[in-house]
């Protein structure tokens, strides 16, 4: 299994609906790498996708196009 490394970077403001448990977890975890609950659950997403077989993104080159758009918050 490949290493998860989280890091800061920008994105766009969307909502998502969590369990309560889930999202004191997701804190505690992005507390522990001094980050923020969001720039954490970019990053679970993006590992997530990048990972996941490429057939079953609906397109080719998943793994460039979410690469290509970080940058630092």
């Amino acid at each position: 299994m490949k290493t998860f490394l989280p890091k800061p970077y920008k994105k766009v403001i969307f909502s998502v609906r969590v369990q309560e448990d889930k999202l004191e977890h997701i804190g505690k975890i992005a507390t522990a790498h001094n980050m923020s609950r969001n720039q954490f659950i970019n990053q679970c997403i993006d590992f997530a996708i990048q990972n996941m077989p490429r057939w079953s993104l609906g397109y080719q080159d998943a793994s460039n196009h979410w690469e290509e758009d970080k940058t630092e918050e």
